[in-house]
Parts: C-alpha cells; structure tokens; sequence
C-alpha cells in the first residue's frame, strides 16, 4: 500500500501497526512472559544543566512532533493530541543533602523511573527528570 500524508485527519484516531498492537498486548499478562511494557531508561550526567532550557526543549519536541503527544485508547487506536498541557520536566534539587543522603534520594528517582509504566491512554506517555546534586 501507498501511504499519504493526511494533514486535515491527523487528529482523529487510527490503527496501531502489528508492533504496536503486539507491544500493547506484551503489557498484559496475556501470554507468558507477559506483563512487562516496552519503555527504555537512560540517564545522563551534565554539570550545570540548566533545567529552563531542558523544559523549553521537551516542550518544541512535543510541538515539532505529533507522535509525542499521541495517546493510545482501550479499543486500540491511537490518536495524536490537537493540544495538551505544556510538558513538565520533574526537578528535584539535592544540593543541600549530604552526599549518602542525595545519593540515596538518585537511587529512589532511578528505581521508580526504569519500572515506569505509562497508561497509554493518558498523555504523556514518556517522563523526563533532572536531579541536581551537589556532586553532579
């Protein structure tokens, strides 16, 4: 099949690809194995980030590209959001923490963002979080 871009409907629901559907069912306990969502962690280490300029990035990604505001439903479409709220960048400044303590709050951030699970049909559907820490 030939595709075309189809700018006047690119709000209104449509089909998953096989992979999506086939990733939205690994979610579910469905089969063995199952159960674990596909998502992908990464953590970087800059000094003096400035957190403003991170926020305003996320925020024209989300605007350039529509995938990032895209919702999946419970039929299994998915739909590209006309509008959502202005993303937010989670910030959490440690620098007055001792080194074990602020260490221990990354480790805390670490865990519960490489176990995130997103419902689909709830944007956003990706998290991005900065932790200043007296030593990075």
């Amino acid at each position: 099949p030939t595709l075309r871009a189809d700018p006047d409907n690119r709000h209104e629901p449509f089909p998953l690809t096989d992979i999506q559907a086939a990733y939205l069912i690994g979610r579910t306990d469905a089969y063995a194995y199952g159960g674990v969502g596909c998502h992908a962690y990464v953590e970087l280490e800059y000094p003096d980030l400035d957190v403003d300029r991170v926020t305003a990035s996320w925020r024209e990604l989300v605007r350039r590209h529509d995938m990032l505001r895209a919702v999946i439903h419970h039929d299994g479409y998915q739909q590209v959001l006309a509008d959502v709220p202005p993303f937010a960048v989670e910030a959490d400044d440690l620098t007055a923490l001792a080194p074990a303590a602020a260490e221990a709050e990354v480790e805390r951030t670490r865990a519960r963002l490489a176990a995130r699970e997103a419902p689909t049909d709830r944007w956003p559907l990706f998290a991005a979080h900065v932790s200043r820490t007296a030593q990075r």
